[in-house]
């Protein structure tokens, strides 16, 4: 491409709107353009590593037999009604004039399930993975756009209102087929992120609003990322924050002599800072304490050592219920106190407790008084509340936590979660009673897997990483091209070096020359050949040399080749490579030779 007749300008200034390196970077260099808040225009440089991202990703999964469609993104209000999900996610709801309500999809597990019922009767239809013969599953996959309600779209590409999704789903007759396919989209994702340039770590997660079946997220190293995640170093193995599992910070006070318990007047004191500032005590020795309300109105508790927090997710798998958090109404009828000052003293016996272990090696704790505007200090085990049966892992994990299997600290490192991969089990299948006929002639519920990987939020992600100072600096395998053509003339100078200077660069740029660089001796070598190789040619005239550098290296194609008087009368190319900052000299003879 001409960069003469390229529509998009570079721009010197910082969007005013932009607080992620992605965004500006990428508005600056002519890739996208800011719509509004979380929606951009992809124009061609963008576009074109936008494609280059999805043509891997698409590869990738036709690798391991998915097959691509197209679904619609315009959806009924039934299809997310029968999974229970109208209410939870954050949709865009629309209400036609017929006064029919839609959703604008984030996720196509409502759509998919039943499309795909519609082919499915027996087993025959339903092939198990088998990887030595590559025989693999019902598999579809679409890229499409997405969209989400998002309150939080200030991080450019990476976190969307409106985004690209690879997303695939898999059939199964049984969990072994799920298994052996779900460790085949492992390692296809991983293929796919090292051919975009990515470093990208599987990290155990719960399976959120898809599923109790923990999953995987595929998180990259990213400074600007919203997410964190911890390495048990000997191991090699990650966490996400809700899936760690934590032995508490050490701290006890056992040698301390028991006090009387004592009911303090703190109205208007909630929180574990708060009250540990008033009592005059150690945040330790709080208690935090929750209410959830099981499905049937009943009432459960959780505590947490103050300087943790509650882990909803880990607090439902040891309960072995769904459980939401109980409302103040509840709360008051059964602990007689409001939220705030409710704790563990004199409980009725049918409300269930369950306690973290970072509780434990105290006494004399402070807690909830039960009594409104109220809290007690100096509680005991045995005394004031019974001993737990068991203490429990129910905290979300903090810097400086310790693994529990092998006592190292966790390494933590600041992450972008750029894909993930779900069991889903039979959620969906239930939901539209999607069975099949067994080779016993019985009738079983399908199994199912969901696979994404956002590929808009993979171009953030690599702009993130991939840049300094100066601009982007594209990995090849995404580049918008790979070589980013300079020539600059002197309108005053010698025409034949100019003509020159033209004849070389038209050359280079139809493609009768070649350029391969040689990885071995970190060289350019061209080599004549029909084919032409991705080049975008800054021909323009009236823009001095200073700038088309700057724009270059803003830009970020991975290799500039640099066309000027000085070239000539020295008979020599000049190649920078743009990631190293390191130059080349070529001989125009060998060129031409």
């Amino acid at each position: 491409m001409r960069q003469s007749q390229l529509f998009t300008k570079t721009s010197k200034d910082i969007p005013a709107d932009e607080v992620s390196k992605n965004a500006q970077l990428l508005v600056r260099a002519g890739f996208v353009d800011k719509t509004m808040a979380g929606v951009y225009t992809f124009l061609p440089l963008g576009l074109r590593v936008l494609n280059k991202i999805e043509d891997i990703v698409r590869q990738e999964m036709n690798n391991i037999g998915a097959q691509e469609i197209l679904m619609n993104s315009l959806q009924p209000k039934k299809l997310w009604t029968d999974t229970n999900r109208w209410d939870i996610d954050i949709l865009f709801k629309l209400k036609s004039q017929t006064n029919n309500e839609y959703a604008l999809a984030c996720s196509h597990e409502e759509q998919v399930t039943p499309l795909v019922k519609k082919m499915v009767t027996s087993w025959k239809d339903l092939p198990e993975t088998d990887p030595k013969n590559k025989i693999f599953p019902l598999s579809v996959y679409q890229i499409q756009t997405k969209f989400r309600d998002e309150l939080r779209a200030k991080s450019g590409l990476l976190r969307g209102r409106e985004f690209r999704m690879k997303d695939m789903y898999d059939f199964h007759q049984n969990w072994d087929s799920l298994n052996a396919y779900y460790e085949l989209v492992m390692q296809a994702y991983l293929r796919c992120f090292e051919r975009m340039g990515l470093e990208v770590y599987p990290t155990e997660a719960s399976g959120g609003i898809f599923t109790t079946i923990p999953s995987h997220e595929f998180q990259a190293i990213c400074s600007a990322g919203e997410d964190k995640i911890y390495k048990v170093p000997s191991l090699g193995i990650f966490f996400n924050k809700e899936m760690a599992p934590v032995k508490a910070k050490p701290w006890n006070n056992l040698d301390e002599t028991v006090q009387p318990r004592k009911d303090i007047l703190a109205e208007g004191v909630i929180g574990v800072e708060e009250v540990a500032k008033c009592l005059g005590i150690p945040i330790e020795k709080t208690t935090k304490t929750l209410f959830y309300e099981t499905q049937d109105q009943r009432l459960v508790a959780a505590c947490v050592r103050g300087n943790y927090k509650i882990n909803e997710e880990k607090l439902m798998k040891v309960a072995k219920k769904h459980l939401k958090l109980a409302p103040s109404d509840l709360v008051k009828k059964i602990t007689g106190a409001e939220i705030g000052y409710a704790g563990l003293l004199n409980l009725p016996e049918d409300v269930e407790i369950y306690m973290d272990e970072s509780c434990d090696n105290r006494k004399n704790f402070e807690m909830g008084a039960n009594k409104t505007g109220y809290h007690s200090i100096n509680v005991n085990f045995g005394r004031d509340i019974p001993w737990p049966e068991k203490f429990y892992d129910i905290k979300v994990v903090e810097e400086g936590d310790i693994y529990p299997e092998t006592g190292e600290q966790y390494e933590v490192y600041t992450s972008a979660e750029v894909g993930n991969i779900f069991k889903l089990g039979t959620k969906y299948s239930d939901a539209v009673n999607f069975k099949f006929l067994d080779k016993d002639n019985q009738l079983k519920p399908v199994i199912m897997g969901c696979h994404g990987i956002g590929t808009t939020r993979c171009m953030a992600v690599i702009a993130e990483i991939y840049s300094d100072e100066k601009g982007l600096k594209w990995p090849e395998s995404v580049a918008p091209f790979r070589f980013h053509l300079i020539t600059h003339v002197n309108k005053k100078g010698d025409d034949s070096i100019n003509q020159q200077i033209f004849a070389l660069a038209n050359q280079i740029y139809s493609g009768k020359l070649k350029l391969v660089f040689n990885q071995a001796n970190q060289q350019i070598d061209f080599i004549k050949s029909n084919e032409s190789e991705e080049i975008l040619w800054d021909d323009r005239l009236n823009v001095s040399l200073g700038e088309k550098l700057t724009d270059a290296d803003l830009i970020g194609c991975p290799y500039q080749i640099i066309l000027t008087r000085r070239s000539i009368e020295n008979g020599n190319i000049e190649i920078k490579h743009r990631a190293t900052g390191q130059s080349f000299q070529v001989a125009i003879e060998k060129v031409l030779t």
